[in-house]
């Protein structure tokens, strides 16, 4: 067994025994008996801090059968050694068991993001699609108050966009209109007639591509097939989703998913509402998350930046927005944030006080304007005060951003202009990969 196996299987254990908040004695007795049989040693426990669970799953994939079936008993024991194994647990449980399993390895995968301010909740099982199945979705539809019933008998709950769609629809346009106002008082005008139509309207491809990809940067359902998401793990810094694709017999599927969960832990029953008043909004629950990721009422946060040349876009990653600027605008908005934070000075100049600085200048402005298919010999000050003005307003429309004045470019008294931006919130995409800004190397 490898280094790199024992921590992570650290990981996975250290994941369990906290998923209920309390470290049972029988527990921690359990956990030194695992740690003799596989050979788990400090510096394996503190490698396992630097890893999320499902980079840990990943590591073990290349075990055999055998090995794999003693290691889930292993885990299996530490969920029940309290007498008791909570939802938290089966979660993981059934993590491990889609992922690592003979029969569901190649059909399920666990997706790691470092977006947590905004995600689906536990317990909230989400069909998603990255294009619309017509018999997927009519099994679902035939099957929605069967399916939905399982769900709840296990203390879940089944979220069908669509459905959820419709029981906003179903709301009067005015009063509607007014939950949006009280609880997201904050917003523009023109932000909540957004957050209104899309309430109304959201399919499941739209949720996956504006909210999964774009918001919470799960990548990896970009070209989804048929499946269901749910959210497994969850760290201060990290927040692990397992997506279970499913197959021909969909109904089954989701039968035996619920089924599994069930054999795993007795829940209570959550109570079973068919026909939800069109005169009530259900703040909780999944109708709760999707108002919450469109609005995020009274939360500012200062977010994240990153920079995708390929796609000329800025995304304000912990917001979930992105910059809506020509290219040229767009670029030079770049070139004062790479200026402020790369460059000698730590400001550009409007007008720079040699030829020779010019130069150097414009050089790497076309290198930025160019990766964004730019004309590399634009001189990066071109219009750049009315330019300026354009950025600054796009920038204010960000209802959300804290700190705001820190993304703004400012002028100084030396005709200057720079951001005040934390050079730690600053990223690009590089290789496919988010990078420092300062790391970057194509940009040194």
């Amino acid at each position: 067994m490898t280094s790199a196996e024992r921590t992570a299987i650290a990981r996975i254990i250290t994941d369990l025994i906290k998923a209920d908040d309390i470290l049972d004695l029988s527990e921690m007795k359990l956990f030194r008996d695992i740690r003799e049989k596989y050979r788990i040693e400090e510096n394996h426990l503190i490698a396992a801090q630097k890893i999320d669970f499902g980079a840990a799953v990943g590591t073990l994939r290349e075990w055999t059968r055998a090995e794999l079936i003693d290691f889930f008993n292993d885990m299996k024991s530490i969920t029940i050694a309290d007498g008791n194994c909570c939802p938290e647990e089966a979660f993981l449980i059934l993590a491990l068991r889609y992922c690592l399993g003979e029969e569901y390895g190649a059909y399920c995968q666990l997706i790691s993001t470092d977006i947590t301010n905004i995600s689906i909740d536990k317990g909230n099982i989400v069909y998603i699609e990255s294009d619309y199945d017509e018999e997927a979705n009519a099994i679902i539809r035939d099957n929605y108050r069967s399916i939905t019933n399982d769900f709840h008998l296990a203390g879940l709950d089944f979220v069908y966009i669509p459905n959820i769609s419709k029981d906003f629809s179903e709301m009067s346009a005015d009063y509607l209109q007014d939950i949006v106002a009280f609880l997201a008082p904050t917003l523009s005008d023109d932000k909540r007639q957004s957050v209104f139509n899309t309430l109304r309207s959201m399919t499941t491809r739209n949720f996956c591509d504006d909210f999964l990809v774009k918001r919470m940067q799960l990548n990896e359902v970009f070209d989804a097939e048929p499946s269901l998401l749910l959210q497994v793990s969850r760290t201060d810094s990290k927040i692990v989703y397992l997506q279970i694709s499913l197959g021909n017999d969909i109904k089954k599927e989701i039968e035996t998913f619920v089924d599994s969960f069930r054999e795993l832990t007795a829940q209570t029953p959550r109570p079973i509402k068919y026909n939800r008043p069109a005169s009530r909004f259900p703040y909780h629950g999944f109708h709760k998350s999707m108002f919450d990721l469109l609005a995020f009422p009274g939360k500012k946060v200062e977010s994240r930046i990153v920079i995708d040349f390929l796609k000329r876009r800025i995304l304000f990653t912990d917001l979930g927005e992105e910059l809506c600027l020509p290219p040229m605008q767009l670029a030079q908005y770049v070139f004062i944030i790479h200026q402020t934070i790369c460059g000698r000075t730590h400001e550009l100049p409007a007008k720079p006080a040699s030829e020779a600085r010019m130069k150097a200048l414009n050089k790497t402005f076309g290198l930025i304007y160019g990766l964004m298919d730019g004309d590399k010999d634009t001189p990066y000050n071109k219009n750049l005060s009315p330019n300026i003005s354009h950025i600054k307003k796009a920038i204010s429309k960000l209802d959300q951003l804290d700190n705001l004045d820190a993304y703004l470019p400012e002028k100084t008294e030396d005709k200057t202009y720079r951001v005040r931006i934390k050079p730690s919130n600053v990223f690009v995409m590089e290789n496919g990969k988010q990078v420092l800004m300062t790391e970057c190397e194509r940009l040194k």
